[in-house]
């Protein structure tokens, strides 16, 4: 699940799931094997720790793990008892939590401070901003300049003339934005 609240809590993006706990203001992140190593040097958190080191026993006994599974193990190894999750966090695993009588409360955020944006997040902002804008110039001109043929809109790709569709544009985007 992606969350703009975890991933402002840690600093840290990551295209697998991974399991983030705040806890007497300490954070504590659980992590597939094929991030550890980048989560333990870009990660904002006080502990890193492995799903595998937590998955031992249950893969002894040869029972198929889920994020669900993992979330409960994470959740009983600290001892904790009840939850603040976002407004978002994912249904079947919330109710696996409260199976295992873990309270969950719901917030809107877990981070109300990040709505105050500091020096470098509004630096942040206003460079995205700017590449968008810039982007979109160029979108912008290359649309100028095309034209409509047989229902279809054409234009010089450099590469000859070719029509183009929504995935031309978002792929152009998408180069010009890396």
């Amino acid at each position: 699940m992606k969350n703009e609240d975890i991933l402002w809590g840690t600093r840290f993006y990551a295209p697998d799931d991974f399991i983030f706990l705040e806890m007497n203001g300490r954070k504590i992140m659980a992590i597939s094997q094929l991030e550890y190593a980048r989560a333990k040097t870009e990660a904002q958190v006080d502990e890193v720790i492995l799903y595998s080191d937590r998955l031992q026993e249950r893969r002894s006994r040869k029972k198929q793990s889920s994020i669900h599974d993992l979330v409960i193990l994470v959740l009983k190894s600290y001892g904790i008892s009840s939850v603040d999750v976002s407004s978002n966090f994912p249904a079947l695993t919330c109710l696996e939590i409260i199976k295992n009588k873990i309270r969950v409360t719901f917030c809107d955020t877990l981070f109300p401070e990040r709505a105050i944006k500091t020096a470098e997040e509004l630096e942040d902002i206003e460079y995205a901003q700017r590449s968008m804008e810039e982007v979109f110039s160029e979108m912008l001109a290359l649309l100028a300049q095309a034209e409509i043929r047989d229902g279809k809109v054409w234009w010089n790709s450099g590469l000859g003339s070719e029509y183009v569709t929504s995935e031309t544009l978002r792929m152009i985007f998408d180069t010009k934005l890396m």
